[in-house]
């Protein structure tokens, strides 16, 4: 994963950092996973070892077209990577397949092609519309290569952070949720990169809101999948923010989480909690007590509208977290 900022970037009392950007980068590094998936997929229909980049900048039509249709076929969800939009939210896979091709290959890819390809399927007749749009895929890449020039790796993940940063500013939604969301999202596929699966469970799922649990809502939550893609656990993870300095807030933030724990033991699941609290004041008394109870808990004392990124720091922790619960080295708090 790239390296972040450890902290604002201030010149002569100006803070000038570019948050933004470490949380785009961050999204980009995590489409590693899927490049490399892709590139595993091209040398074994190659039948050789050549990289993505010069494969792709040689293979005949039809050899593109062979490899887009293999990547969206793959059968096993344990050995597919994801793909996230500019706010952490997880394509499905023949979604992510048909991001990942385009991105590459031109922009806009939903607001332009996606209307020309409809328009290309109905013209097509009796032409299968996922056929179609593999051809466009594939015709966009063997057409444009050598004005593209290169597919290496650090070419693809510079156009994927220009093209999740429009996805950012596309979204509507909480502001904090998404900069959750996005830590939550590294942290999986960095689990993925170095393993190659989401190790006790055959996949993992973002969904793109919240959970309700009870009477308590979750900001984000990550569901641990069997090959069925049915959830055998969850990661809860409560997003708390205050503006204010007040330390009263202390004892709130422990009330809601206290009530957040009681409804997440009423499901039939196993549950995981995990908690965010930015704000600008929070006694070490009752910080103490959160982690407690917690599996895992990050406080920030910050001002939340000025919370926009992950220091690389706390991004370690959440992957450590995460990687514990995947691989089953990881201890659920007693009484859960």
């Amino acid at each position: 994963m790239g390296r972040g900022i450890a902290g604002p970037l201030i010149l002569y009392g100006i803070d000038i950092s570019h948050a933004r950007l470490s949380e785009l980068m961050k999204l980009a590094d995590a489409a590693k996973p899927f490049y490399d998936w892709v590139e595993v997929v091209c040398k074994r229909l190659m039948r050789n070892e050549v990289g993505l980049d010069d494969s792709l900048r040689a293979m005949t039509l039809s050899q593109i077209q062979r490899l887009i249709r293999t990547c969206y076929a793959e059968p096993v969800a344990s050995t597919r990577p994801v793909l996230f939009d500019g706010a952490g939210r997880r394509y499905s896979h023949r979604k992510a397949c048909y991001y990942f091709f385009s991105w590459i290959a031109r922009d806009a890819p939903q607001q332009r092609l996606q209307p020309m390809i409809a328009r290309a399927s109905r013209a097509a007749g009796k032409v299968d519309r996922l056929q179609v749009e593999i051809e466009a895929l594939a015709s966009l890449l063997h057409v444009y290569r050598t004005v593209l020039g290169t597919f290496a790796w650090p070419a693809v993940r510079e156009v994927i952070c220009d093209r999740l940063e429009g996805s950012r500013r596309a979204i509507k939604g909480r502001q904090k949720e998404a900069v959750v969301r996005t830590a939550v999202a590294a942290a999986v596929q960095d689990y993925f990169q170095r393993h190659g699966s989401y190790g006790r469970f055959a996949s993992v799922d973002i969904p793109d809101s919240g959970v309700r649990v009870g009477n308590e809502e979750f900001d984000v939550v990550m569901h641990l999948c069997d090959a069925e893609g049915a959830v055998l656990e969850q990661i809860l993870f409560p997003v708390k923010t205050r503006e204010t300095e007040g330390g009263g807030h202390s004892h709130i933030f422990t009330r809601d989480i206290n009530s957040a724990i009681t409804a997440a033991r009423e499901s039939d699941l196993p549950v995981w909690i995990a908690v965010f609290i930015i704000a600008q004041n929070w006694s070490g008394r009752e910080q103490e007590h959160v982690q407690e109870i917690c599996d895992f808990v990050v406080a920030i004392a910050a001002n939340p509208t000025a919370f926009e990124a992950l220091e690389p720091a706390i991004q370690m922790q959440l992957n450590k977290f995460v990687s514990g619960v995947l691989s089953g080295t990881a201890v659920r708090k007693r009484g859960r």
